[in-house]
């Protein structure tokens, strides 16, 4: 049985990261519930498909993934793993201030992709 029986949301405005990281979990029996380019599209998918968890680009286009992750969890409180190519301490410090399941900086290795996020479903189990 895959794990997440709801699925994780995948939020990224790079649509082939978004599918590759799809790829990488689902290859290893983690359910994706979908994948979202936007954060209206993510609010959507996030009220239409109830997933166990999130994986969010910090950076979506002219959104920001922080505070959509934010939003989403006054929502219901969801674990979420941060995804970015920036790791500067800004950044790290506003991710930080949502305690986040972790924080994996772009190009992320499919091991440690997949580490991390069984890591946040098995915590939020």
């Amino acid at each position: 049985m895959p794990l997440a029986d709801k699925g994780v949301l995948i939020i990224d405005d790079e649509c082939l990261i978004a599918d590759y990281v799809a790829t990488v979990l689902e290859e290893d029996g983690i359910a994706v519930a979908g994948t979202a380019a936007s954060a209206a599209e993510a609010r959507v998918m996030f009220n239409d498909l109830q997933p166990s968890a999130l994986v969010c680009d910090i950076r979506l286009g002219a959104d920001d993934g922080v505070e959509l992750a934010r939003e989403l969890r006054a929502k219901r409180d969801i674990p979420v793993i941060f995804v970015s190519g920036f790791g500067d301490q800004s950044v790290l410090s506003r991710v930080d201030g949502l305690a986040p399941a972790g924080f994996l900086q772009k190009p992320v290795l499919p091991q440690r992709l997949v580490q991390a996020v069984r890591a946040m479903l098995a915590d939020a189990a």
